[in-house]
This record gives structure tokens, sequence and C-alpha cells, in this order.
């Protein structure tokens, strides 16, 4: 009877070894994987947020480009021969710099396609958007260097001829020039600017004109 009950107990453990420890060892492997695979899925989370975050920073800029497109608060500017998306907002600051370098602050719906404009703000990297802290519109400036053909001092204007082409430039009141004394630079009025004479110039470029332009900046040589 004795021997028969040992014999059962034996029995007994070896199918709890067989069955039963196998099990819990299984069980342990497995959470020892899944513990594992939590481990990788939250590595690819942290890279997937972390090139999130290198894509969205943003940097500090500034450009100047033309208007292509206006649409409601957003500026489509072509910036040599590149598109760029500019968002606007109510804390934009929007200007515009006269010929006379004086400065009008104006609104959005001011702005025209076509206008010459610099935009400072800030542009998310790895994309051509710029959620602009400023938009500055400034008239367009042309060099010119040719000879003096005529003077109408009725009219402050002049006719210049540079590469046998001729141009009209209007002589503001705050078109600077200057004239060469020896050797030096010396402030001239329109008076000095005399048929014949060489000069050097700025201008920006009057509406429906093509050769007619107004004086910033002269230098007669």
């Amino acid at each position: 009877m004795l021997r028969t009950s040992l014999r059962y107990l034996l029995l007994t453990i070896v199918f709890f070894g067989l069955f039963i420890v196998p099990s819990a060892y299984v069980s342990a492997r497995e959470a020892t994987d899944s513990a594992t695979k939590q481990e990788k899925i939250e590595l690819i989370k942290g890279k997937v947020a972390s090139k999130v975050a290198e894509l969205t920073k943003a940097i500090t800029v500034g450009m100047e480009g033309t208007i292509e497109r206006i649409e409601e608060g957003i500026l489509t500017l072509d910036v040599n021969g590149k598109q760029k998306t500019v968002n606007t907002d109510d804390e934009t600051v929007i200007s515009k710099q006269n010929k006379d370098l004086s400065i009008n602050k104006l609104k959005f719906d001011n702005l025209e396609e076509n206008d010459e404009v610099v935009v400072i703000g800030e542009e998310q990297i790895g994309t051509d958007i710029i959620n602009a802290k400023l938009v500055a519109t400034a008239p367009k400036i042309i060099a010119f260097v040719g000879e003096v053909k005529e003077v109408d001092s009725r009219k402050f204007t002049f006719i210049l001829v540079e590469s046998e082409e001729e141009y009209t430039f209007d002589f503001e009141k705050y078109t600077d020039s200057v004239g060469l004394s020896g050797n030096e630079f010396k402030e001239v009025g329109f008076s000095k600017i005399e048929e014949g004479a060489k000069v050097q110039l700025i201008a920006s470029p009057q509406k429906n004109s093509e050769t007619r332009f107004t004086a910033l900046r002269i230098i007669a040589l």
C-alpha cells in the first residue's frame, strides 16, 4: 500500500514537471517577447516624433520676391523662379516704402499682383511656407549709365541715351544728385544736369511706361 502511494506521488510529480513547469516557462517567454516588441514600438515612435519635430522646426528668414497670386491672407511669391507661400495674420506688419524712402502702413487689401515685396518671417524647414511678420513693398530700382541728350528745365525732366536707347527721367524734390568736383562728390541741383553730361543713376519705373522713370539718385561725372 505504501509502495503504491509512493508510485502515485512520483507520477504526480512527473506530470506537473512535464506540463505545468513548461507552461510557466512559455508564459514568461511570451511576456519577455511582448516587452521587447513594446520597446521597439516606443523606439520607432521616438524616431518618428524626432523627424516630425525636425521638419516642423522654423527658422527666421528674409527674402525679396514678386507677388504672383493673392488669396485671403495668403501670398504666392516668385523668388528667383521658385514659388513661396506666405501666410499673414492680424499681427503681420504690412508697409510700403515710397520713392522718397518714407514708409506708410498698409492693409493686406492694398497689396497687388506683380508688387515687389520684402518678406521677413518664420520658414518651416523642408517646406516653402513662411509665416510672415513683415511684408513691405518697395519700388523696383534699375541702374542706368549714359549721356544726357535733352533737358527740360520747366518740367524738370531729362532724356538719357544708353546703348542707343532713349529714356525719360523725372527729377523730383527727393531726387538725390551729386557731381564729381576734382576728387570729391558734392551735392548738385537739377541745373547741373546738362546736355552731353555723362551720368550714372538709379531710378524706379513709372506705371504704364517702359521708357519713363523717376530718378532716385544721380551721379554726374
